[in-house]
């Protein structure tokens, strides 16, 4: 069997002056290599449908051994990638035969998820495209676009920003939260099979347990739900609950890492690590004796966060169950907790946003505030705050203010869950989709009582007085 060589042949689509068509009594050179690449290429193509034919060899093996030993010439593979999506034949009347930038629009009206985990595999040229950082700049440029009239905004930072966490996921999130503008699309899910008590904390997993959340309540129970089953009804994606808590259930998350080990902690003063690798079931692993109510943490790769009732944030290695450090940088109850490789930063009742230098083992900043706040999220580079007075403020690297948005409407925030795509913020009276750089509400939805709330991958949940959980998406039917 003759082996196809790679072909090169000259661009047959363009939009250049160079590119047209030359008069016809002028001879034109690449027209010449082109007919001539598609001569070569047909009688390649004819030699192969040949039978192949058996031959023997006597001889010398050491002969047969110099004679296929040739030396190829280097091929560029930066140029041959180039090549396969931007000059293909137009000999073929196949989809993948199709110039890149038509491949691009059609692609435009495919789910994220689809083409990244479908798609791409089909073949090369499909494999080049996705993969191209091209396509997700111009794709983000759509997604920013909320309509004919209104289009986000993002700077040069945000912009690396979405560049070191992965374009084409930074794009789904925004085109899952765009989505949710449009209340007519939007399907709220209830469940309230789980829980009888008030609703203190829900929680969304990421990879490898993006399909499950988790919710904990007043009576000490902890729910687990599969959400790739929310259209089948709360008897379906209610995968279970727990019941090793013995007190109110107020925090919730999962090991850095890509892992599926998760958290829990409660009034109890204890804190439990299970592993969720079997479908949603709850195997417990550890238990931590913190002493203290647990009310909030932060849960790095074999390092456990704790910011306690008794004013303290707590370190802990799960590994051998030893306590690593303990800050005492608030006067009354810590509120909240979330940290980065640098950083440890934890807000309490004090009113006070602590920032402590995990290098230099002392507190870097302290910043008091009018009202308290119960939610602060890191999301590289930057630190966000919402606070009671209904402001979310987002703080740089070097702990200055870098912006402010009225998402309270002069109600206090109670939690927060901050994305490329999308700010989703839970006060007492409503949950509130808006979009991250713009003064602009995405979606809104009336939840008297609601106190917390979570976003992941197109879809809202949240949890509050009324003891049911609420699941908020995109209707795509």
């Amino acid at each position: 069997m003759v082996p196809y060589p790679v072909i090169v042949t000259a661009p047959v689509f363009g939009l250049t002056e160079d590119l047209l068509p030359a008069p016809i009594d002028a001879p034109d050179p690449k027209m010449d290599a082109q007919k001539s690449n598609l001569q070569v290429f047909s009688s390649l193509v004819a030699m192969a449908d040949e039978p192949e034919e058996t031959m023997e060899f006597s001889g010398d093996e050491s002969e047969l051994e110099e004679e296929h030993n040739v030396v190829y010439p280097e091929i560029d593979a930066k140029l041959c990638r180039k090549t396969s999506i931007e000059n293909r034949s137009s000999t073929k009347t196949g989809l993948q035969d199709l110039p890149a930038e038509i491949i691009e629009n059609i692609f435009g009206y495919l789910n994220i998820r689809h083409l990244r985990t479908e798609v791409m595999f089909v073949s090369r040229y499909f494999h080049d495209i996705l993969t191209s950082e091209d396509y997700w700049e111009v794709r983000l440029t759509g997604a920013l676009r909320l309509s004919k009239s209104k289009r986000l905004k993002v700077n040069e930072i945000e912009l690396e920003a979405m560049k070191s966490v992965g374009l084409e996921r930074c794009v789904y999130e925004l085109e899952s939260a765009r989505k949710l503008s449009f209340s007519d699309n939007c399907i709220k899910i209830e469940c309230g099979a789980s829980h009888y008590g008030l609703i203190t904390k829900v929680k969304m997993l990421s990879y490898p347990l993006n399909h499950l959340a988790l919710s904990g309540a007043r009576d000490m129970q902890v729910g687990v739900y599969n959400t790739n089953y929310l259209d089948e009804g709360p008897s379906t994606f209610c995968v279970g609950t727990s019941s090793e808590h013995n007190g109110w259930v107020w925090t919730f998350d999962q090991e850095d890492g890509a892992s599926t080990r998760v958290m829990s902690g409660g009034w109890d003063g204890f804190a439990f690590t299970y592993d969720m690798g079997r479908g949603g079931e709850m195997t417990k692993i550890n238990t931590i004796n913190v002493h203290s109510a647990v009310l909030c943490s932060r849960f790095e790769e074999n390092l456990a966060i704790y910011g306690t009732f008794s004013k303290l944030v707590i370190g802990y290695d799960t590994r051998q169950g030893s306590e690593v450090f303990r800050l005492k940088n608030h006067s009354k109850s810590v509120l909240s907790v979330t940290a980065s490789d640098k950083y440890i930063w934890s807000t309490g009742e004090d009113h006070a946003l602590s920032c402590y230098d995990r290098r230099a083992g002392r507190l870097f900043k302290r910043i008091k505030f009018n009202r308290q706040s119960a939610a602060i999220q890191y999301h590289a580079p930057f630190l966000w705050y919402a606070g009671f007075d209904g402001i979310v403020r987002c703080f740089n690297s070097d702990m200055k203010l870098a912006s402010k948005y009225d998402y309270g409407d002069g109600e206090k925030i109670l939690d927060m869950s901050h994305t490329n795509g999308a700010m989703v913020v839970a006060t007492p009276t409503k949950v509130r989709v808006w979009a991250p750089t713009l003064d602009t509400t995405l979606w809104t939805d009336g939840v008297p009582g609601s106190c917390t709330v979570d976003y992941r991958d197109g879809i809202v949940m949240s949890g509050g007085g009324s003891n049911h959980v609420n699941f908020y998406r995109y209707n795509e039917n």
